[in-house]
């Protein structure tokens, strides 16, 4: 028995036996990531007495910013989609000993404005436009042999997203999953991750739901990042909005412009003449025949 536990260990050390391991989220940058997004939470669980009276919402953002020490920005490109104009958003605003969280929600919410943490700050959009730039985060991800529950809850962590789990599906939202993957979008990654389980992922509100492929097909929510009634991803009856394939304005994908807010003609590189371009000469029908009278 002695000698045939002394074999086993010599044939493991020499890598005869393979072993099986779970191997961790990359750190390169990981780390910094998830540092940041927790020094925000922190932030934002930070209790302060605010009152602003008829302040302009862009000023009230700076201030926020300054003395909460973090980054907090407001989506102009997705405002100006929806025609809100910053300068005509003011605040009225006062409570005493409320987290920095619960102020922000009472002071975007009269505007159907929302915040989440994004790229190491917090960004002032739609609910869905927040979700939506949240699950379109650039990420690297680098796991074997790793139970699936474990991975997404540090994607969640990193990447400030709420994911939920079926509790009927402990045996498979704990089976072991392996991907490497450089520079994706983290609703690409969590897709594939959910698929080599076996799960699929439903976004509910600000939430991913793991569940089975029928569930989560039947729960899903489709994201509306402008925020417009119809708009991209789910247009909606009485709100014509065209999608033009492969289109695009101001940060929204396959949105074209409304009437009236259509981008300027481009003018062409410097050092390029710019020409104008003859009209084509009119097209003129041919005379008919002369025909000789009949004698």
């Amino acid at each position: 028995m002695r000698l045939l536990f002394l074999l086993l260990i010599g044939l493991l050390g020499l890598g005869v036996i393979p072993i099986s391991h779970a191997a961790p989220l990359p750190k390169a940058g990981g780390d910094k990531t998830a540092e940041k997004v927790e020094a925000i939470k922190k932030a934002l669980d930070k209790v302060g007495n605010f009152e602003f009276s008829g302040n302009n919402l862009g000023a009230v953002i700076n201030t926020l910013s300054e003395d909460y020490k973090i980054n907090i920005t407001l989506d102009q490109a997705t405002m100006n989609f929806i025609g809100i104009a910053i300068t005509e958003m003011n605040v009225e605003f006062k409570q005493r000993d409320v987290k920095l969280r619960t102020a922000l929600r009472g002071m975007l919410q009269q505007y159907g404005l929302s915040f989440g943490i994004i790229d190491g700050g917090v960004l002032i959009s739609t609910e869905d436009m927040i979700v939506y730039r949240q699950l379109k985060q650039r990420v690297d991800i680098n796991v074997e042999n790793s139970p699936l529950n474990k991975v997404l809850k540090e994607l969640s962590q990193r990447y400030a997203i709420n994911i939920v789990f079926d509790p009927k599906l402990k045996a498979k939202i704990e089976a072991n999953v392996s991907l490497q993957v450089e520079d994706v979008q983290l609703d690409s990654a969590i897709k594939i991750l959910c698929e080599m389980a076996e799960v699929k992922s439903a976004r509910i509100g600000n939430m991913l739901y793991i569940t089975t492929e029928a569930r989560a097909d039947k729960l899903h929510e489709p994201l509306n990042p402008s925020g417009v009634p119809g708009g991209p991803f789910n247009p909606g009856p009485g709100f014509p909005l065209p999608i033009a394939p492969g289109g695009g304005i101001d940060g929204v994908p396959g949105v074209v412009p409304a009437p009236g807010l259509e981008k300027p003609a481009v003018d062409p590189p410097l050092g390029v003449e710019k020409r104008a371009v003859a009209p084509a000469p009119p097209v003129v029908a041919p005379a008919p025949p002369v025909m000789a009278p009949d004698r």
